[in-house]
């Protein structure tokens, strides 16, 4: 199993923080290589939510995601699997008077001849979470 985790801290509130994040359309504005975003199911976020996203990790592909945990503002979590990858996504905000701590905590087991490239996958995930949060920062402190 490969567990890369990361933390940010974002200059605004934790609802609103977790608000983005939760709904799967702003994931191409911070998301590492996710080019496009289908909602599969109807209605707001929330357990049971899952949607479709094409993008590239390793290889261009495309991959089902659903929402597995939904507790706002406080705690998020998606799986689903992405090409050869079963992706397992869990996010904590917490508020900090206005500001929010993010800790963003990915897993993956590769499979197949794909474990051989396990420490491959993990230098690229690790770089990949910590890019995410980055980008996840700039979008919601820029106000874009």
């Amino acid at each position: 199993m490969i567990r890369v985790e990361a933390t940010v801290r974002i200059d605004r509130p934790a609802a609103e923080v977790f608000a983005f994040v939760a709904h799967a359309k702003n994931l191409p504005r911070w998301a590492d290589g996710v080019i496009w975003v289908e909602p599969l199911t109807e209605g707001e976020p929330d357990v049971g939510a899952r949607f479709r996203v094409d993008g590239s990790f390793l290889a261009v592909g495309h991959g089902a995601y659903g929402l597995v945990l939904f507790e706002p503002p406080w705690e998020l979590a998606a799986a689903g699997d992405f090409g050869p990858l079963r992706l397992e996504d869990h996010f904590w905000f917490l508020d900090d008077h206005g500001t929010t701590e993010v800790t963003r905590r990915t897993r993956t087991r590769p499979r197949g001849g794909r474990r051989l490239l396990a420490p491959l996958i993990r230098r690229k995930l690790d770089r990949a979470v910590r890019s995410d949060l980055s980008r996840l920062k700039a979008a919601l402190e820029s106000g874009s």
